[in-house]
């Protein structure tokens, strides 16, 4: 199975609203925590560290299998 790790900040906003952000899409984990360093010490990520996530994904498989309805 092959597999791509991806790097997500997230900023919770006042307001409770998130804003996302894709850093990036690596080869292996710890790319994406290399990546996690360098951003870290940009503006704005350095004041959040606690937004970063790193997903693993699968390559060739569907991740979203159900629906969805607008609120």
């Amino acid at each position: 199975m092959r597999v791509v790790y991806v790097l997500w900040h997230t900023h919770v906003l006042p307001d409770g609203e998130e804003n996302d952000k894709l850093i990036g899409i690596y080869s292996s984990e710890s790319k994406a925590n290399e990546a996690q360093e360098r951003a870290g010490k940009l503006p704005g990520f350095r004041d959040a560290p606690e937004g970063f996530i790193i997903d693993r994904y699968a390559l060739d498989e569907d991740h979203w299998t159900t629906g969805y309805v607008t609120v």
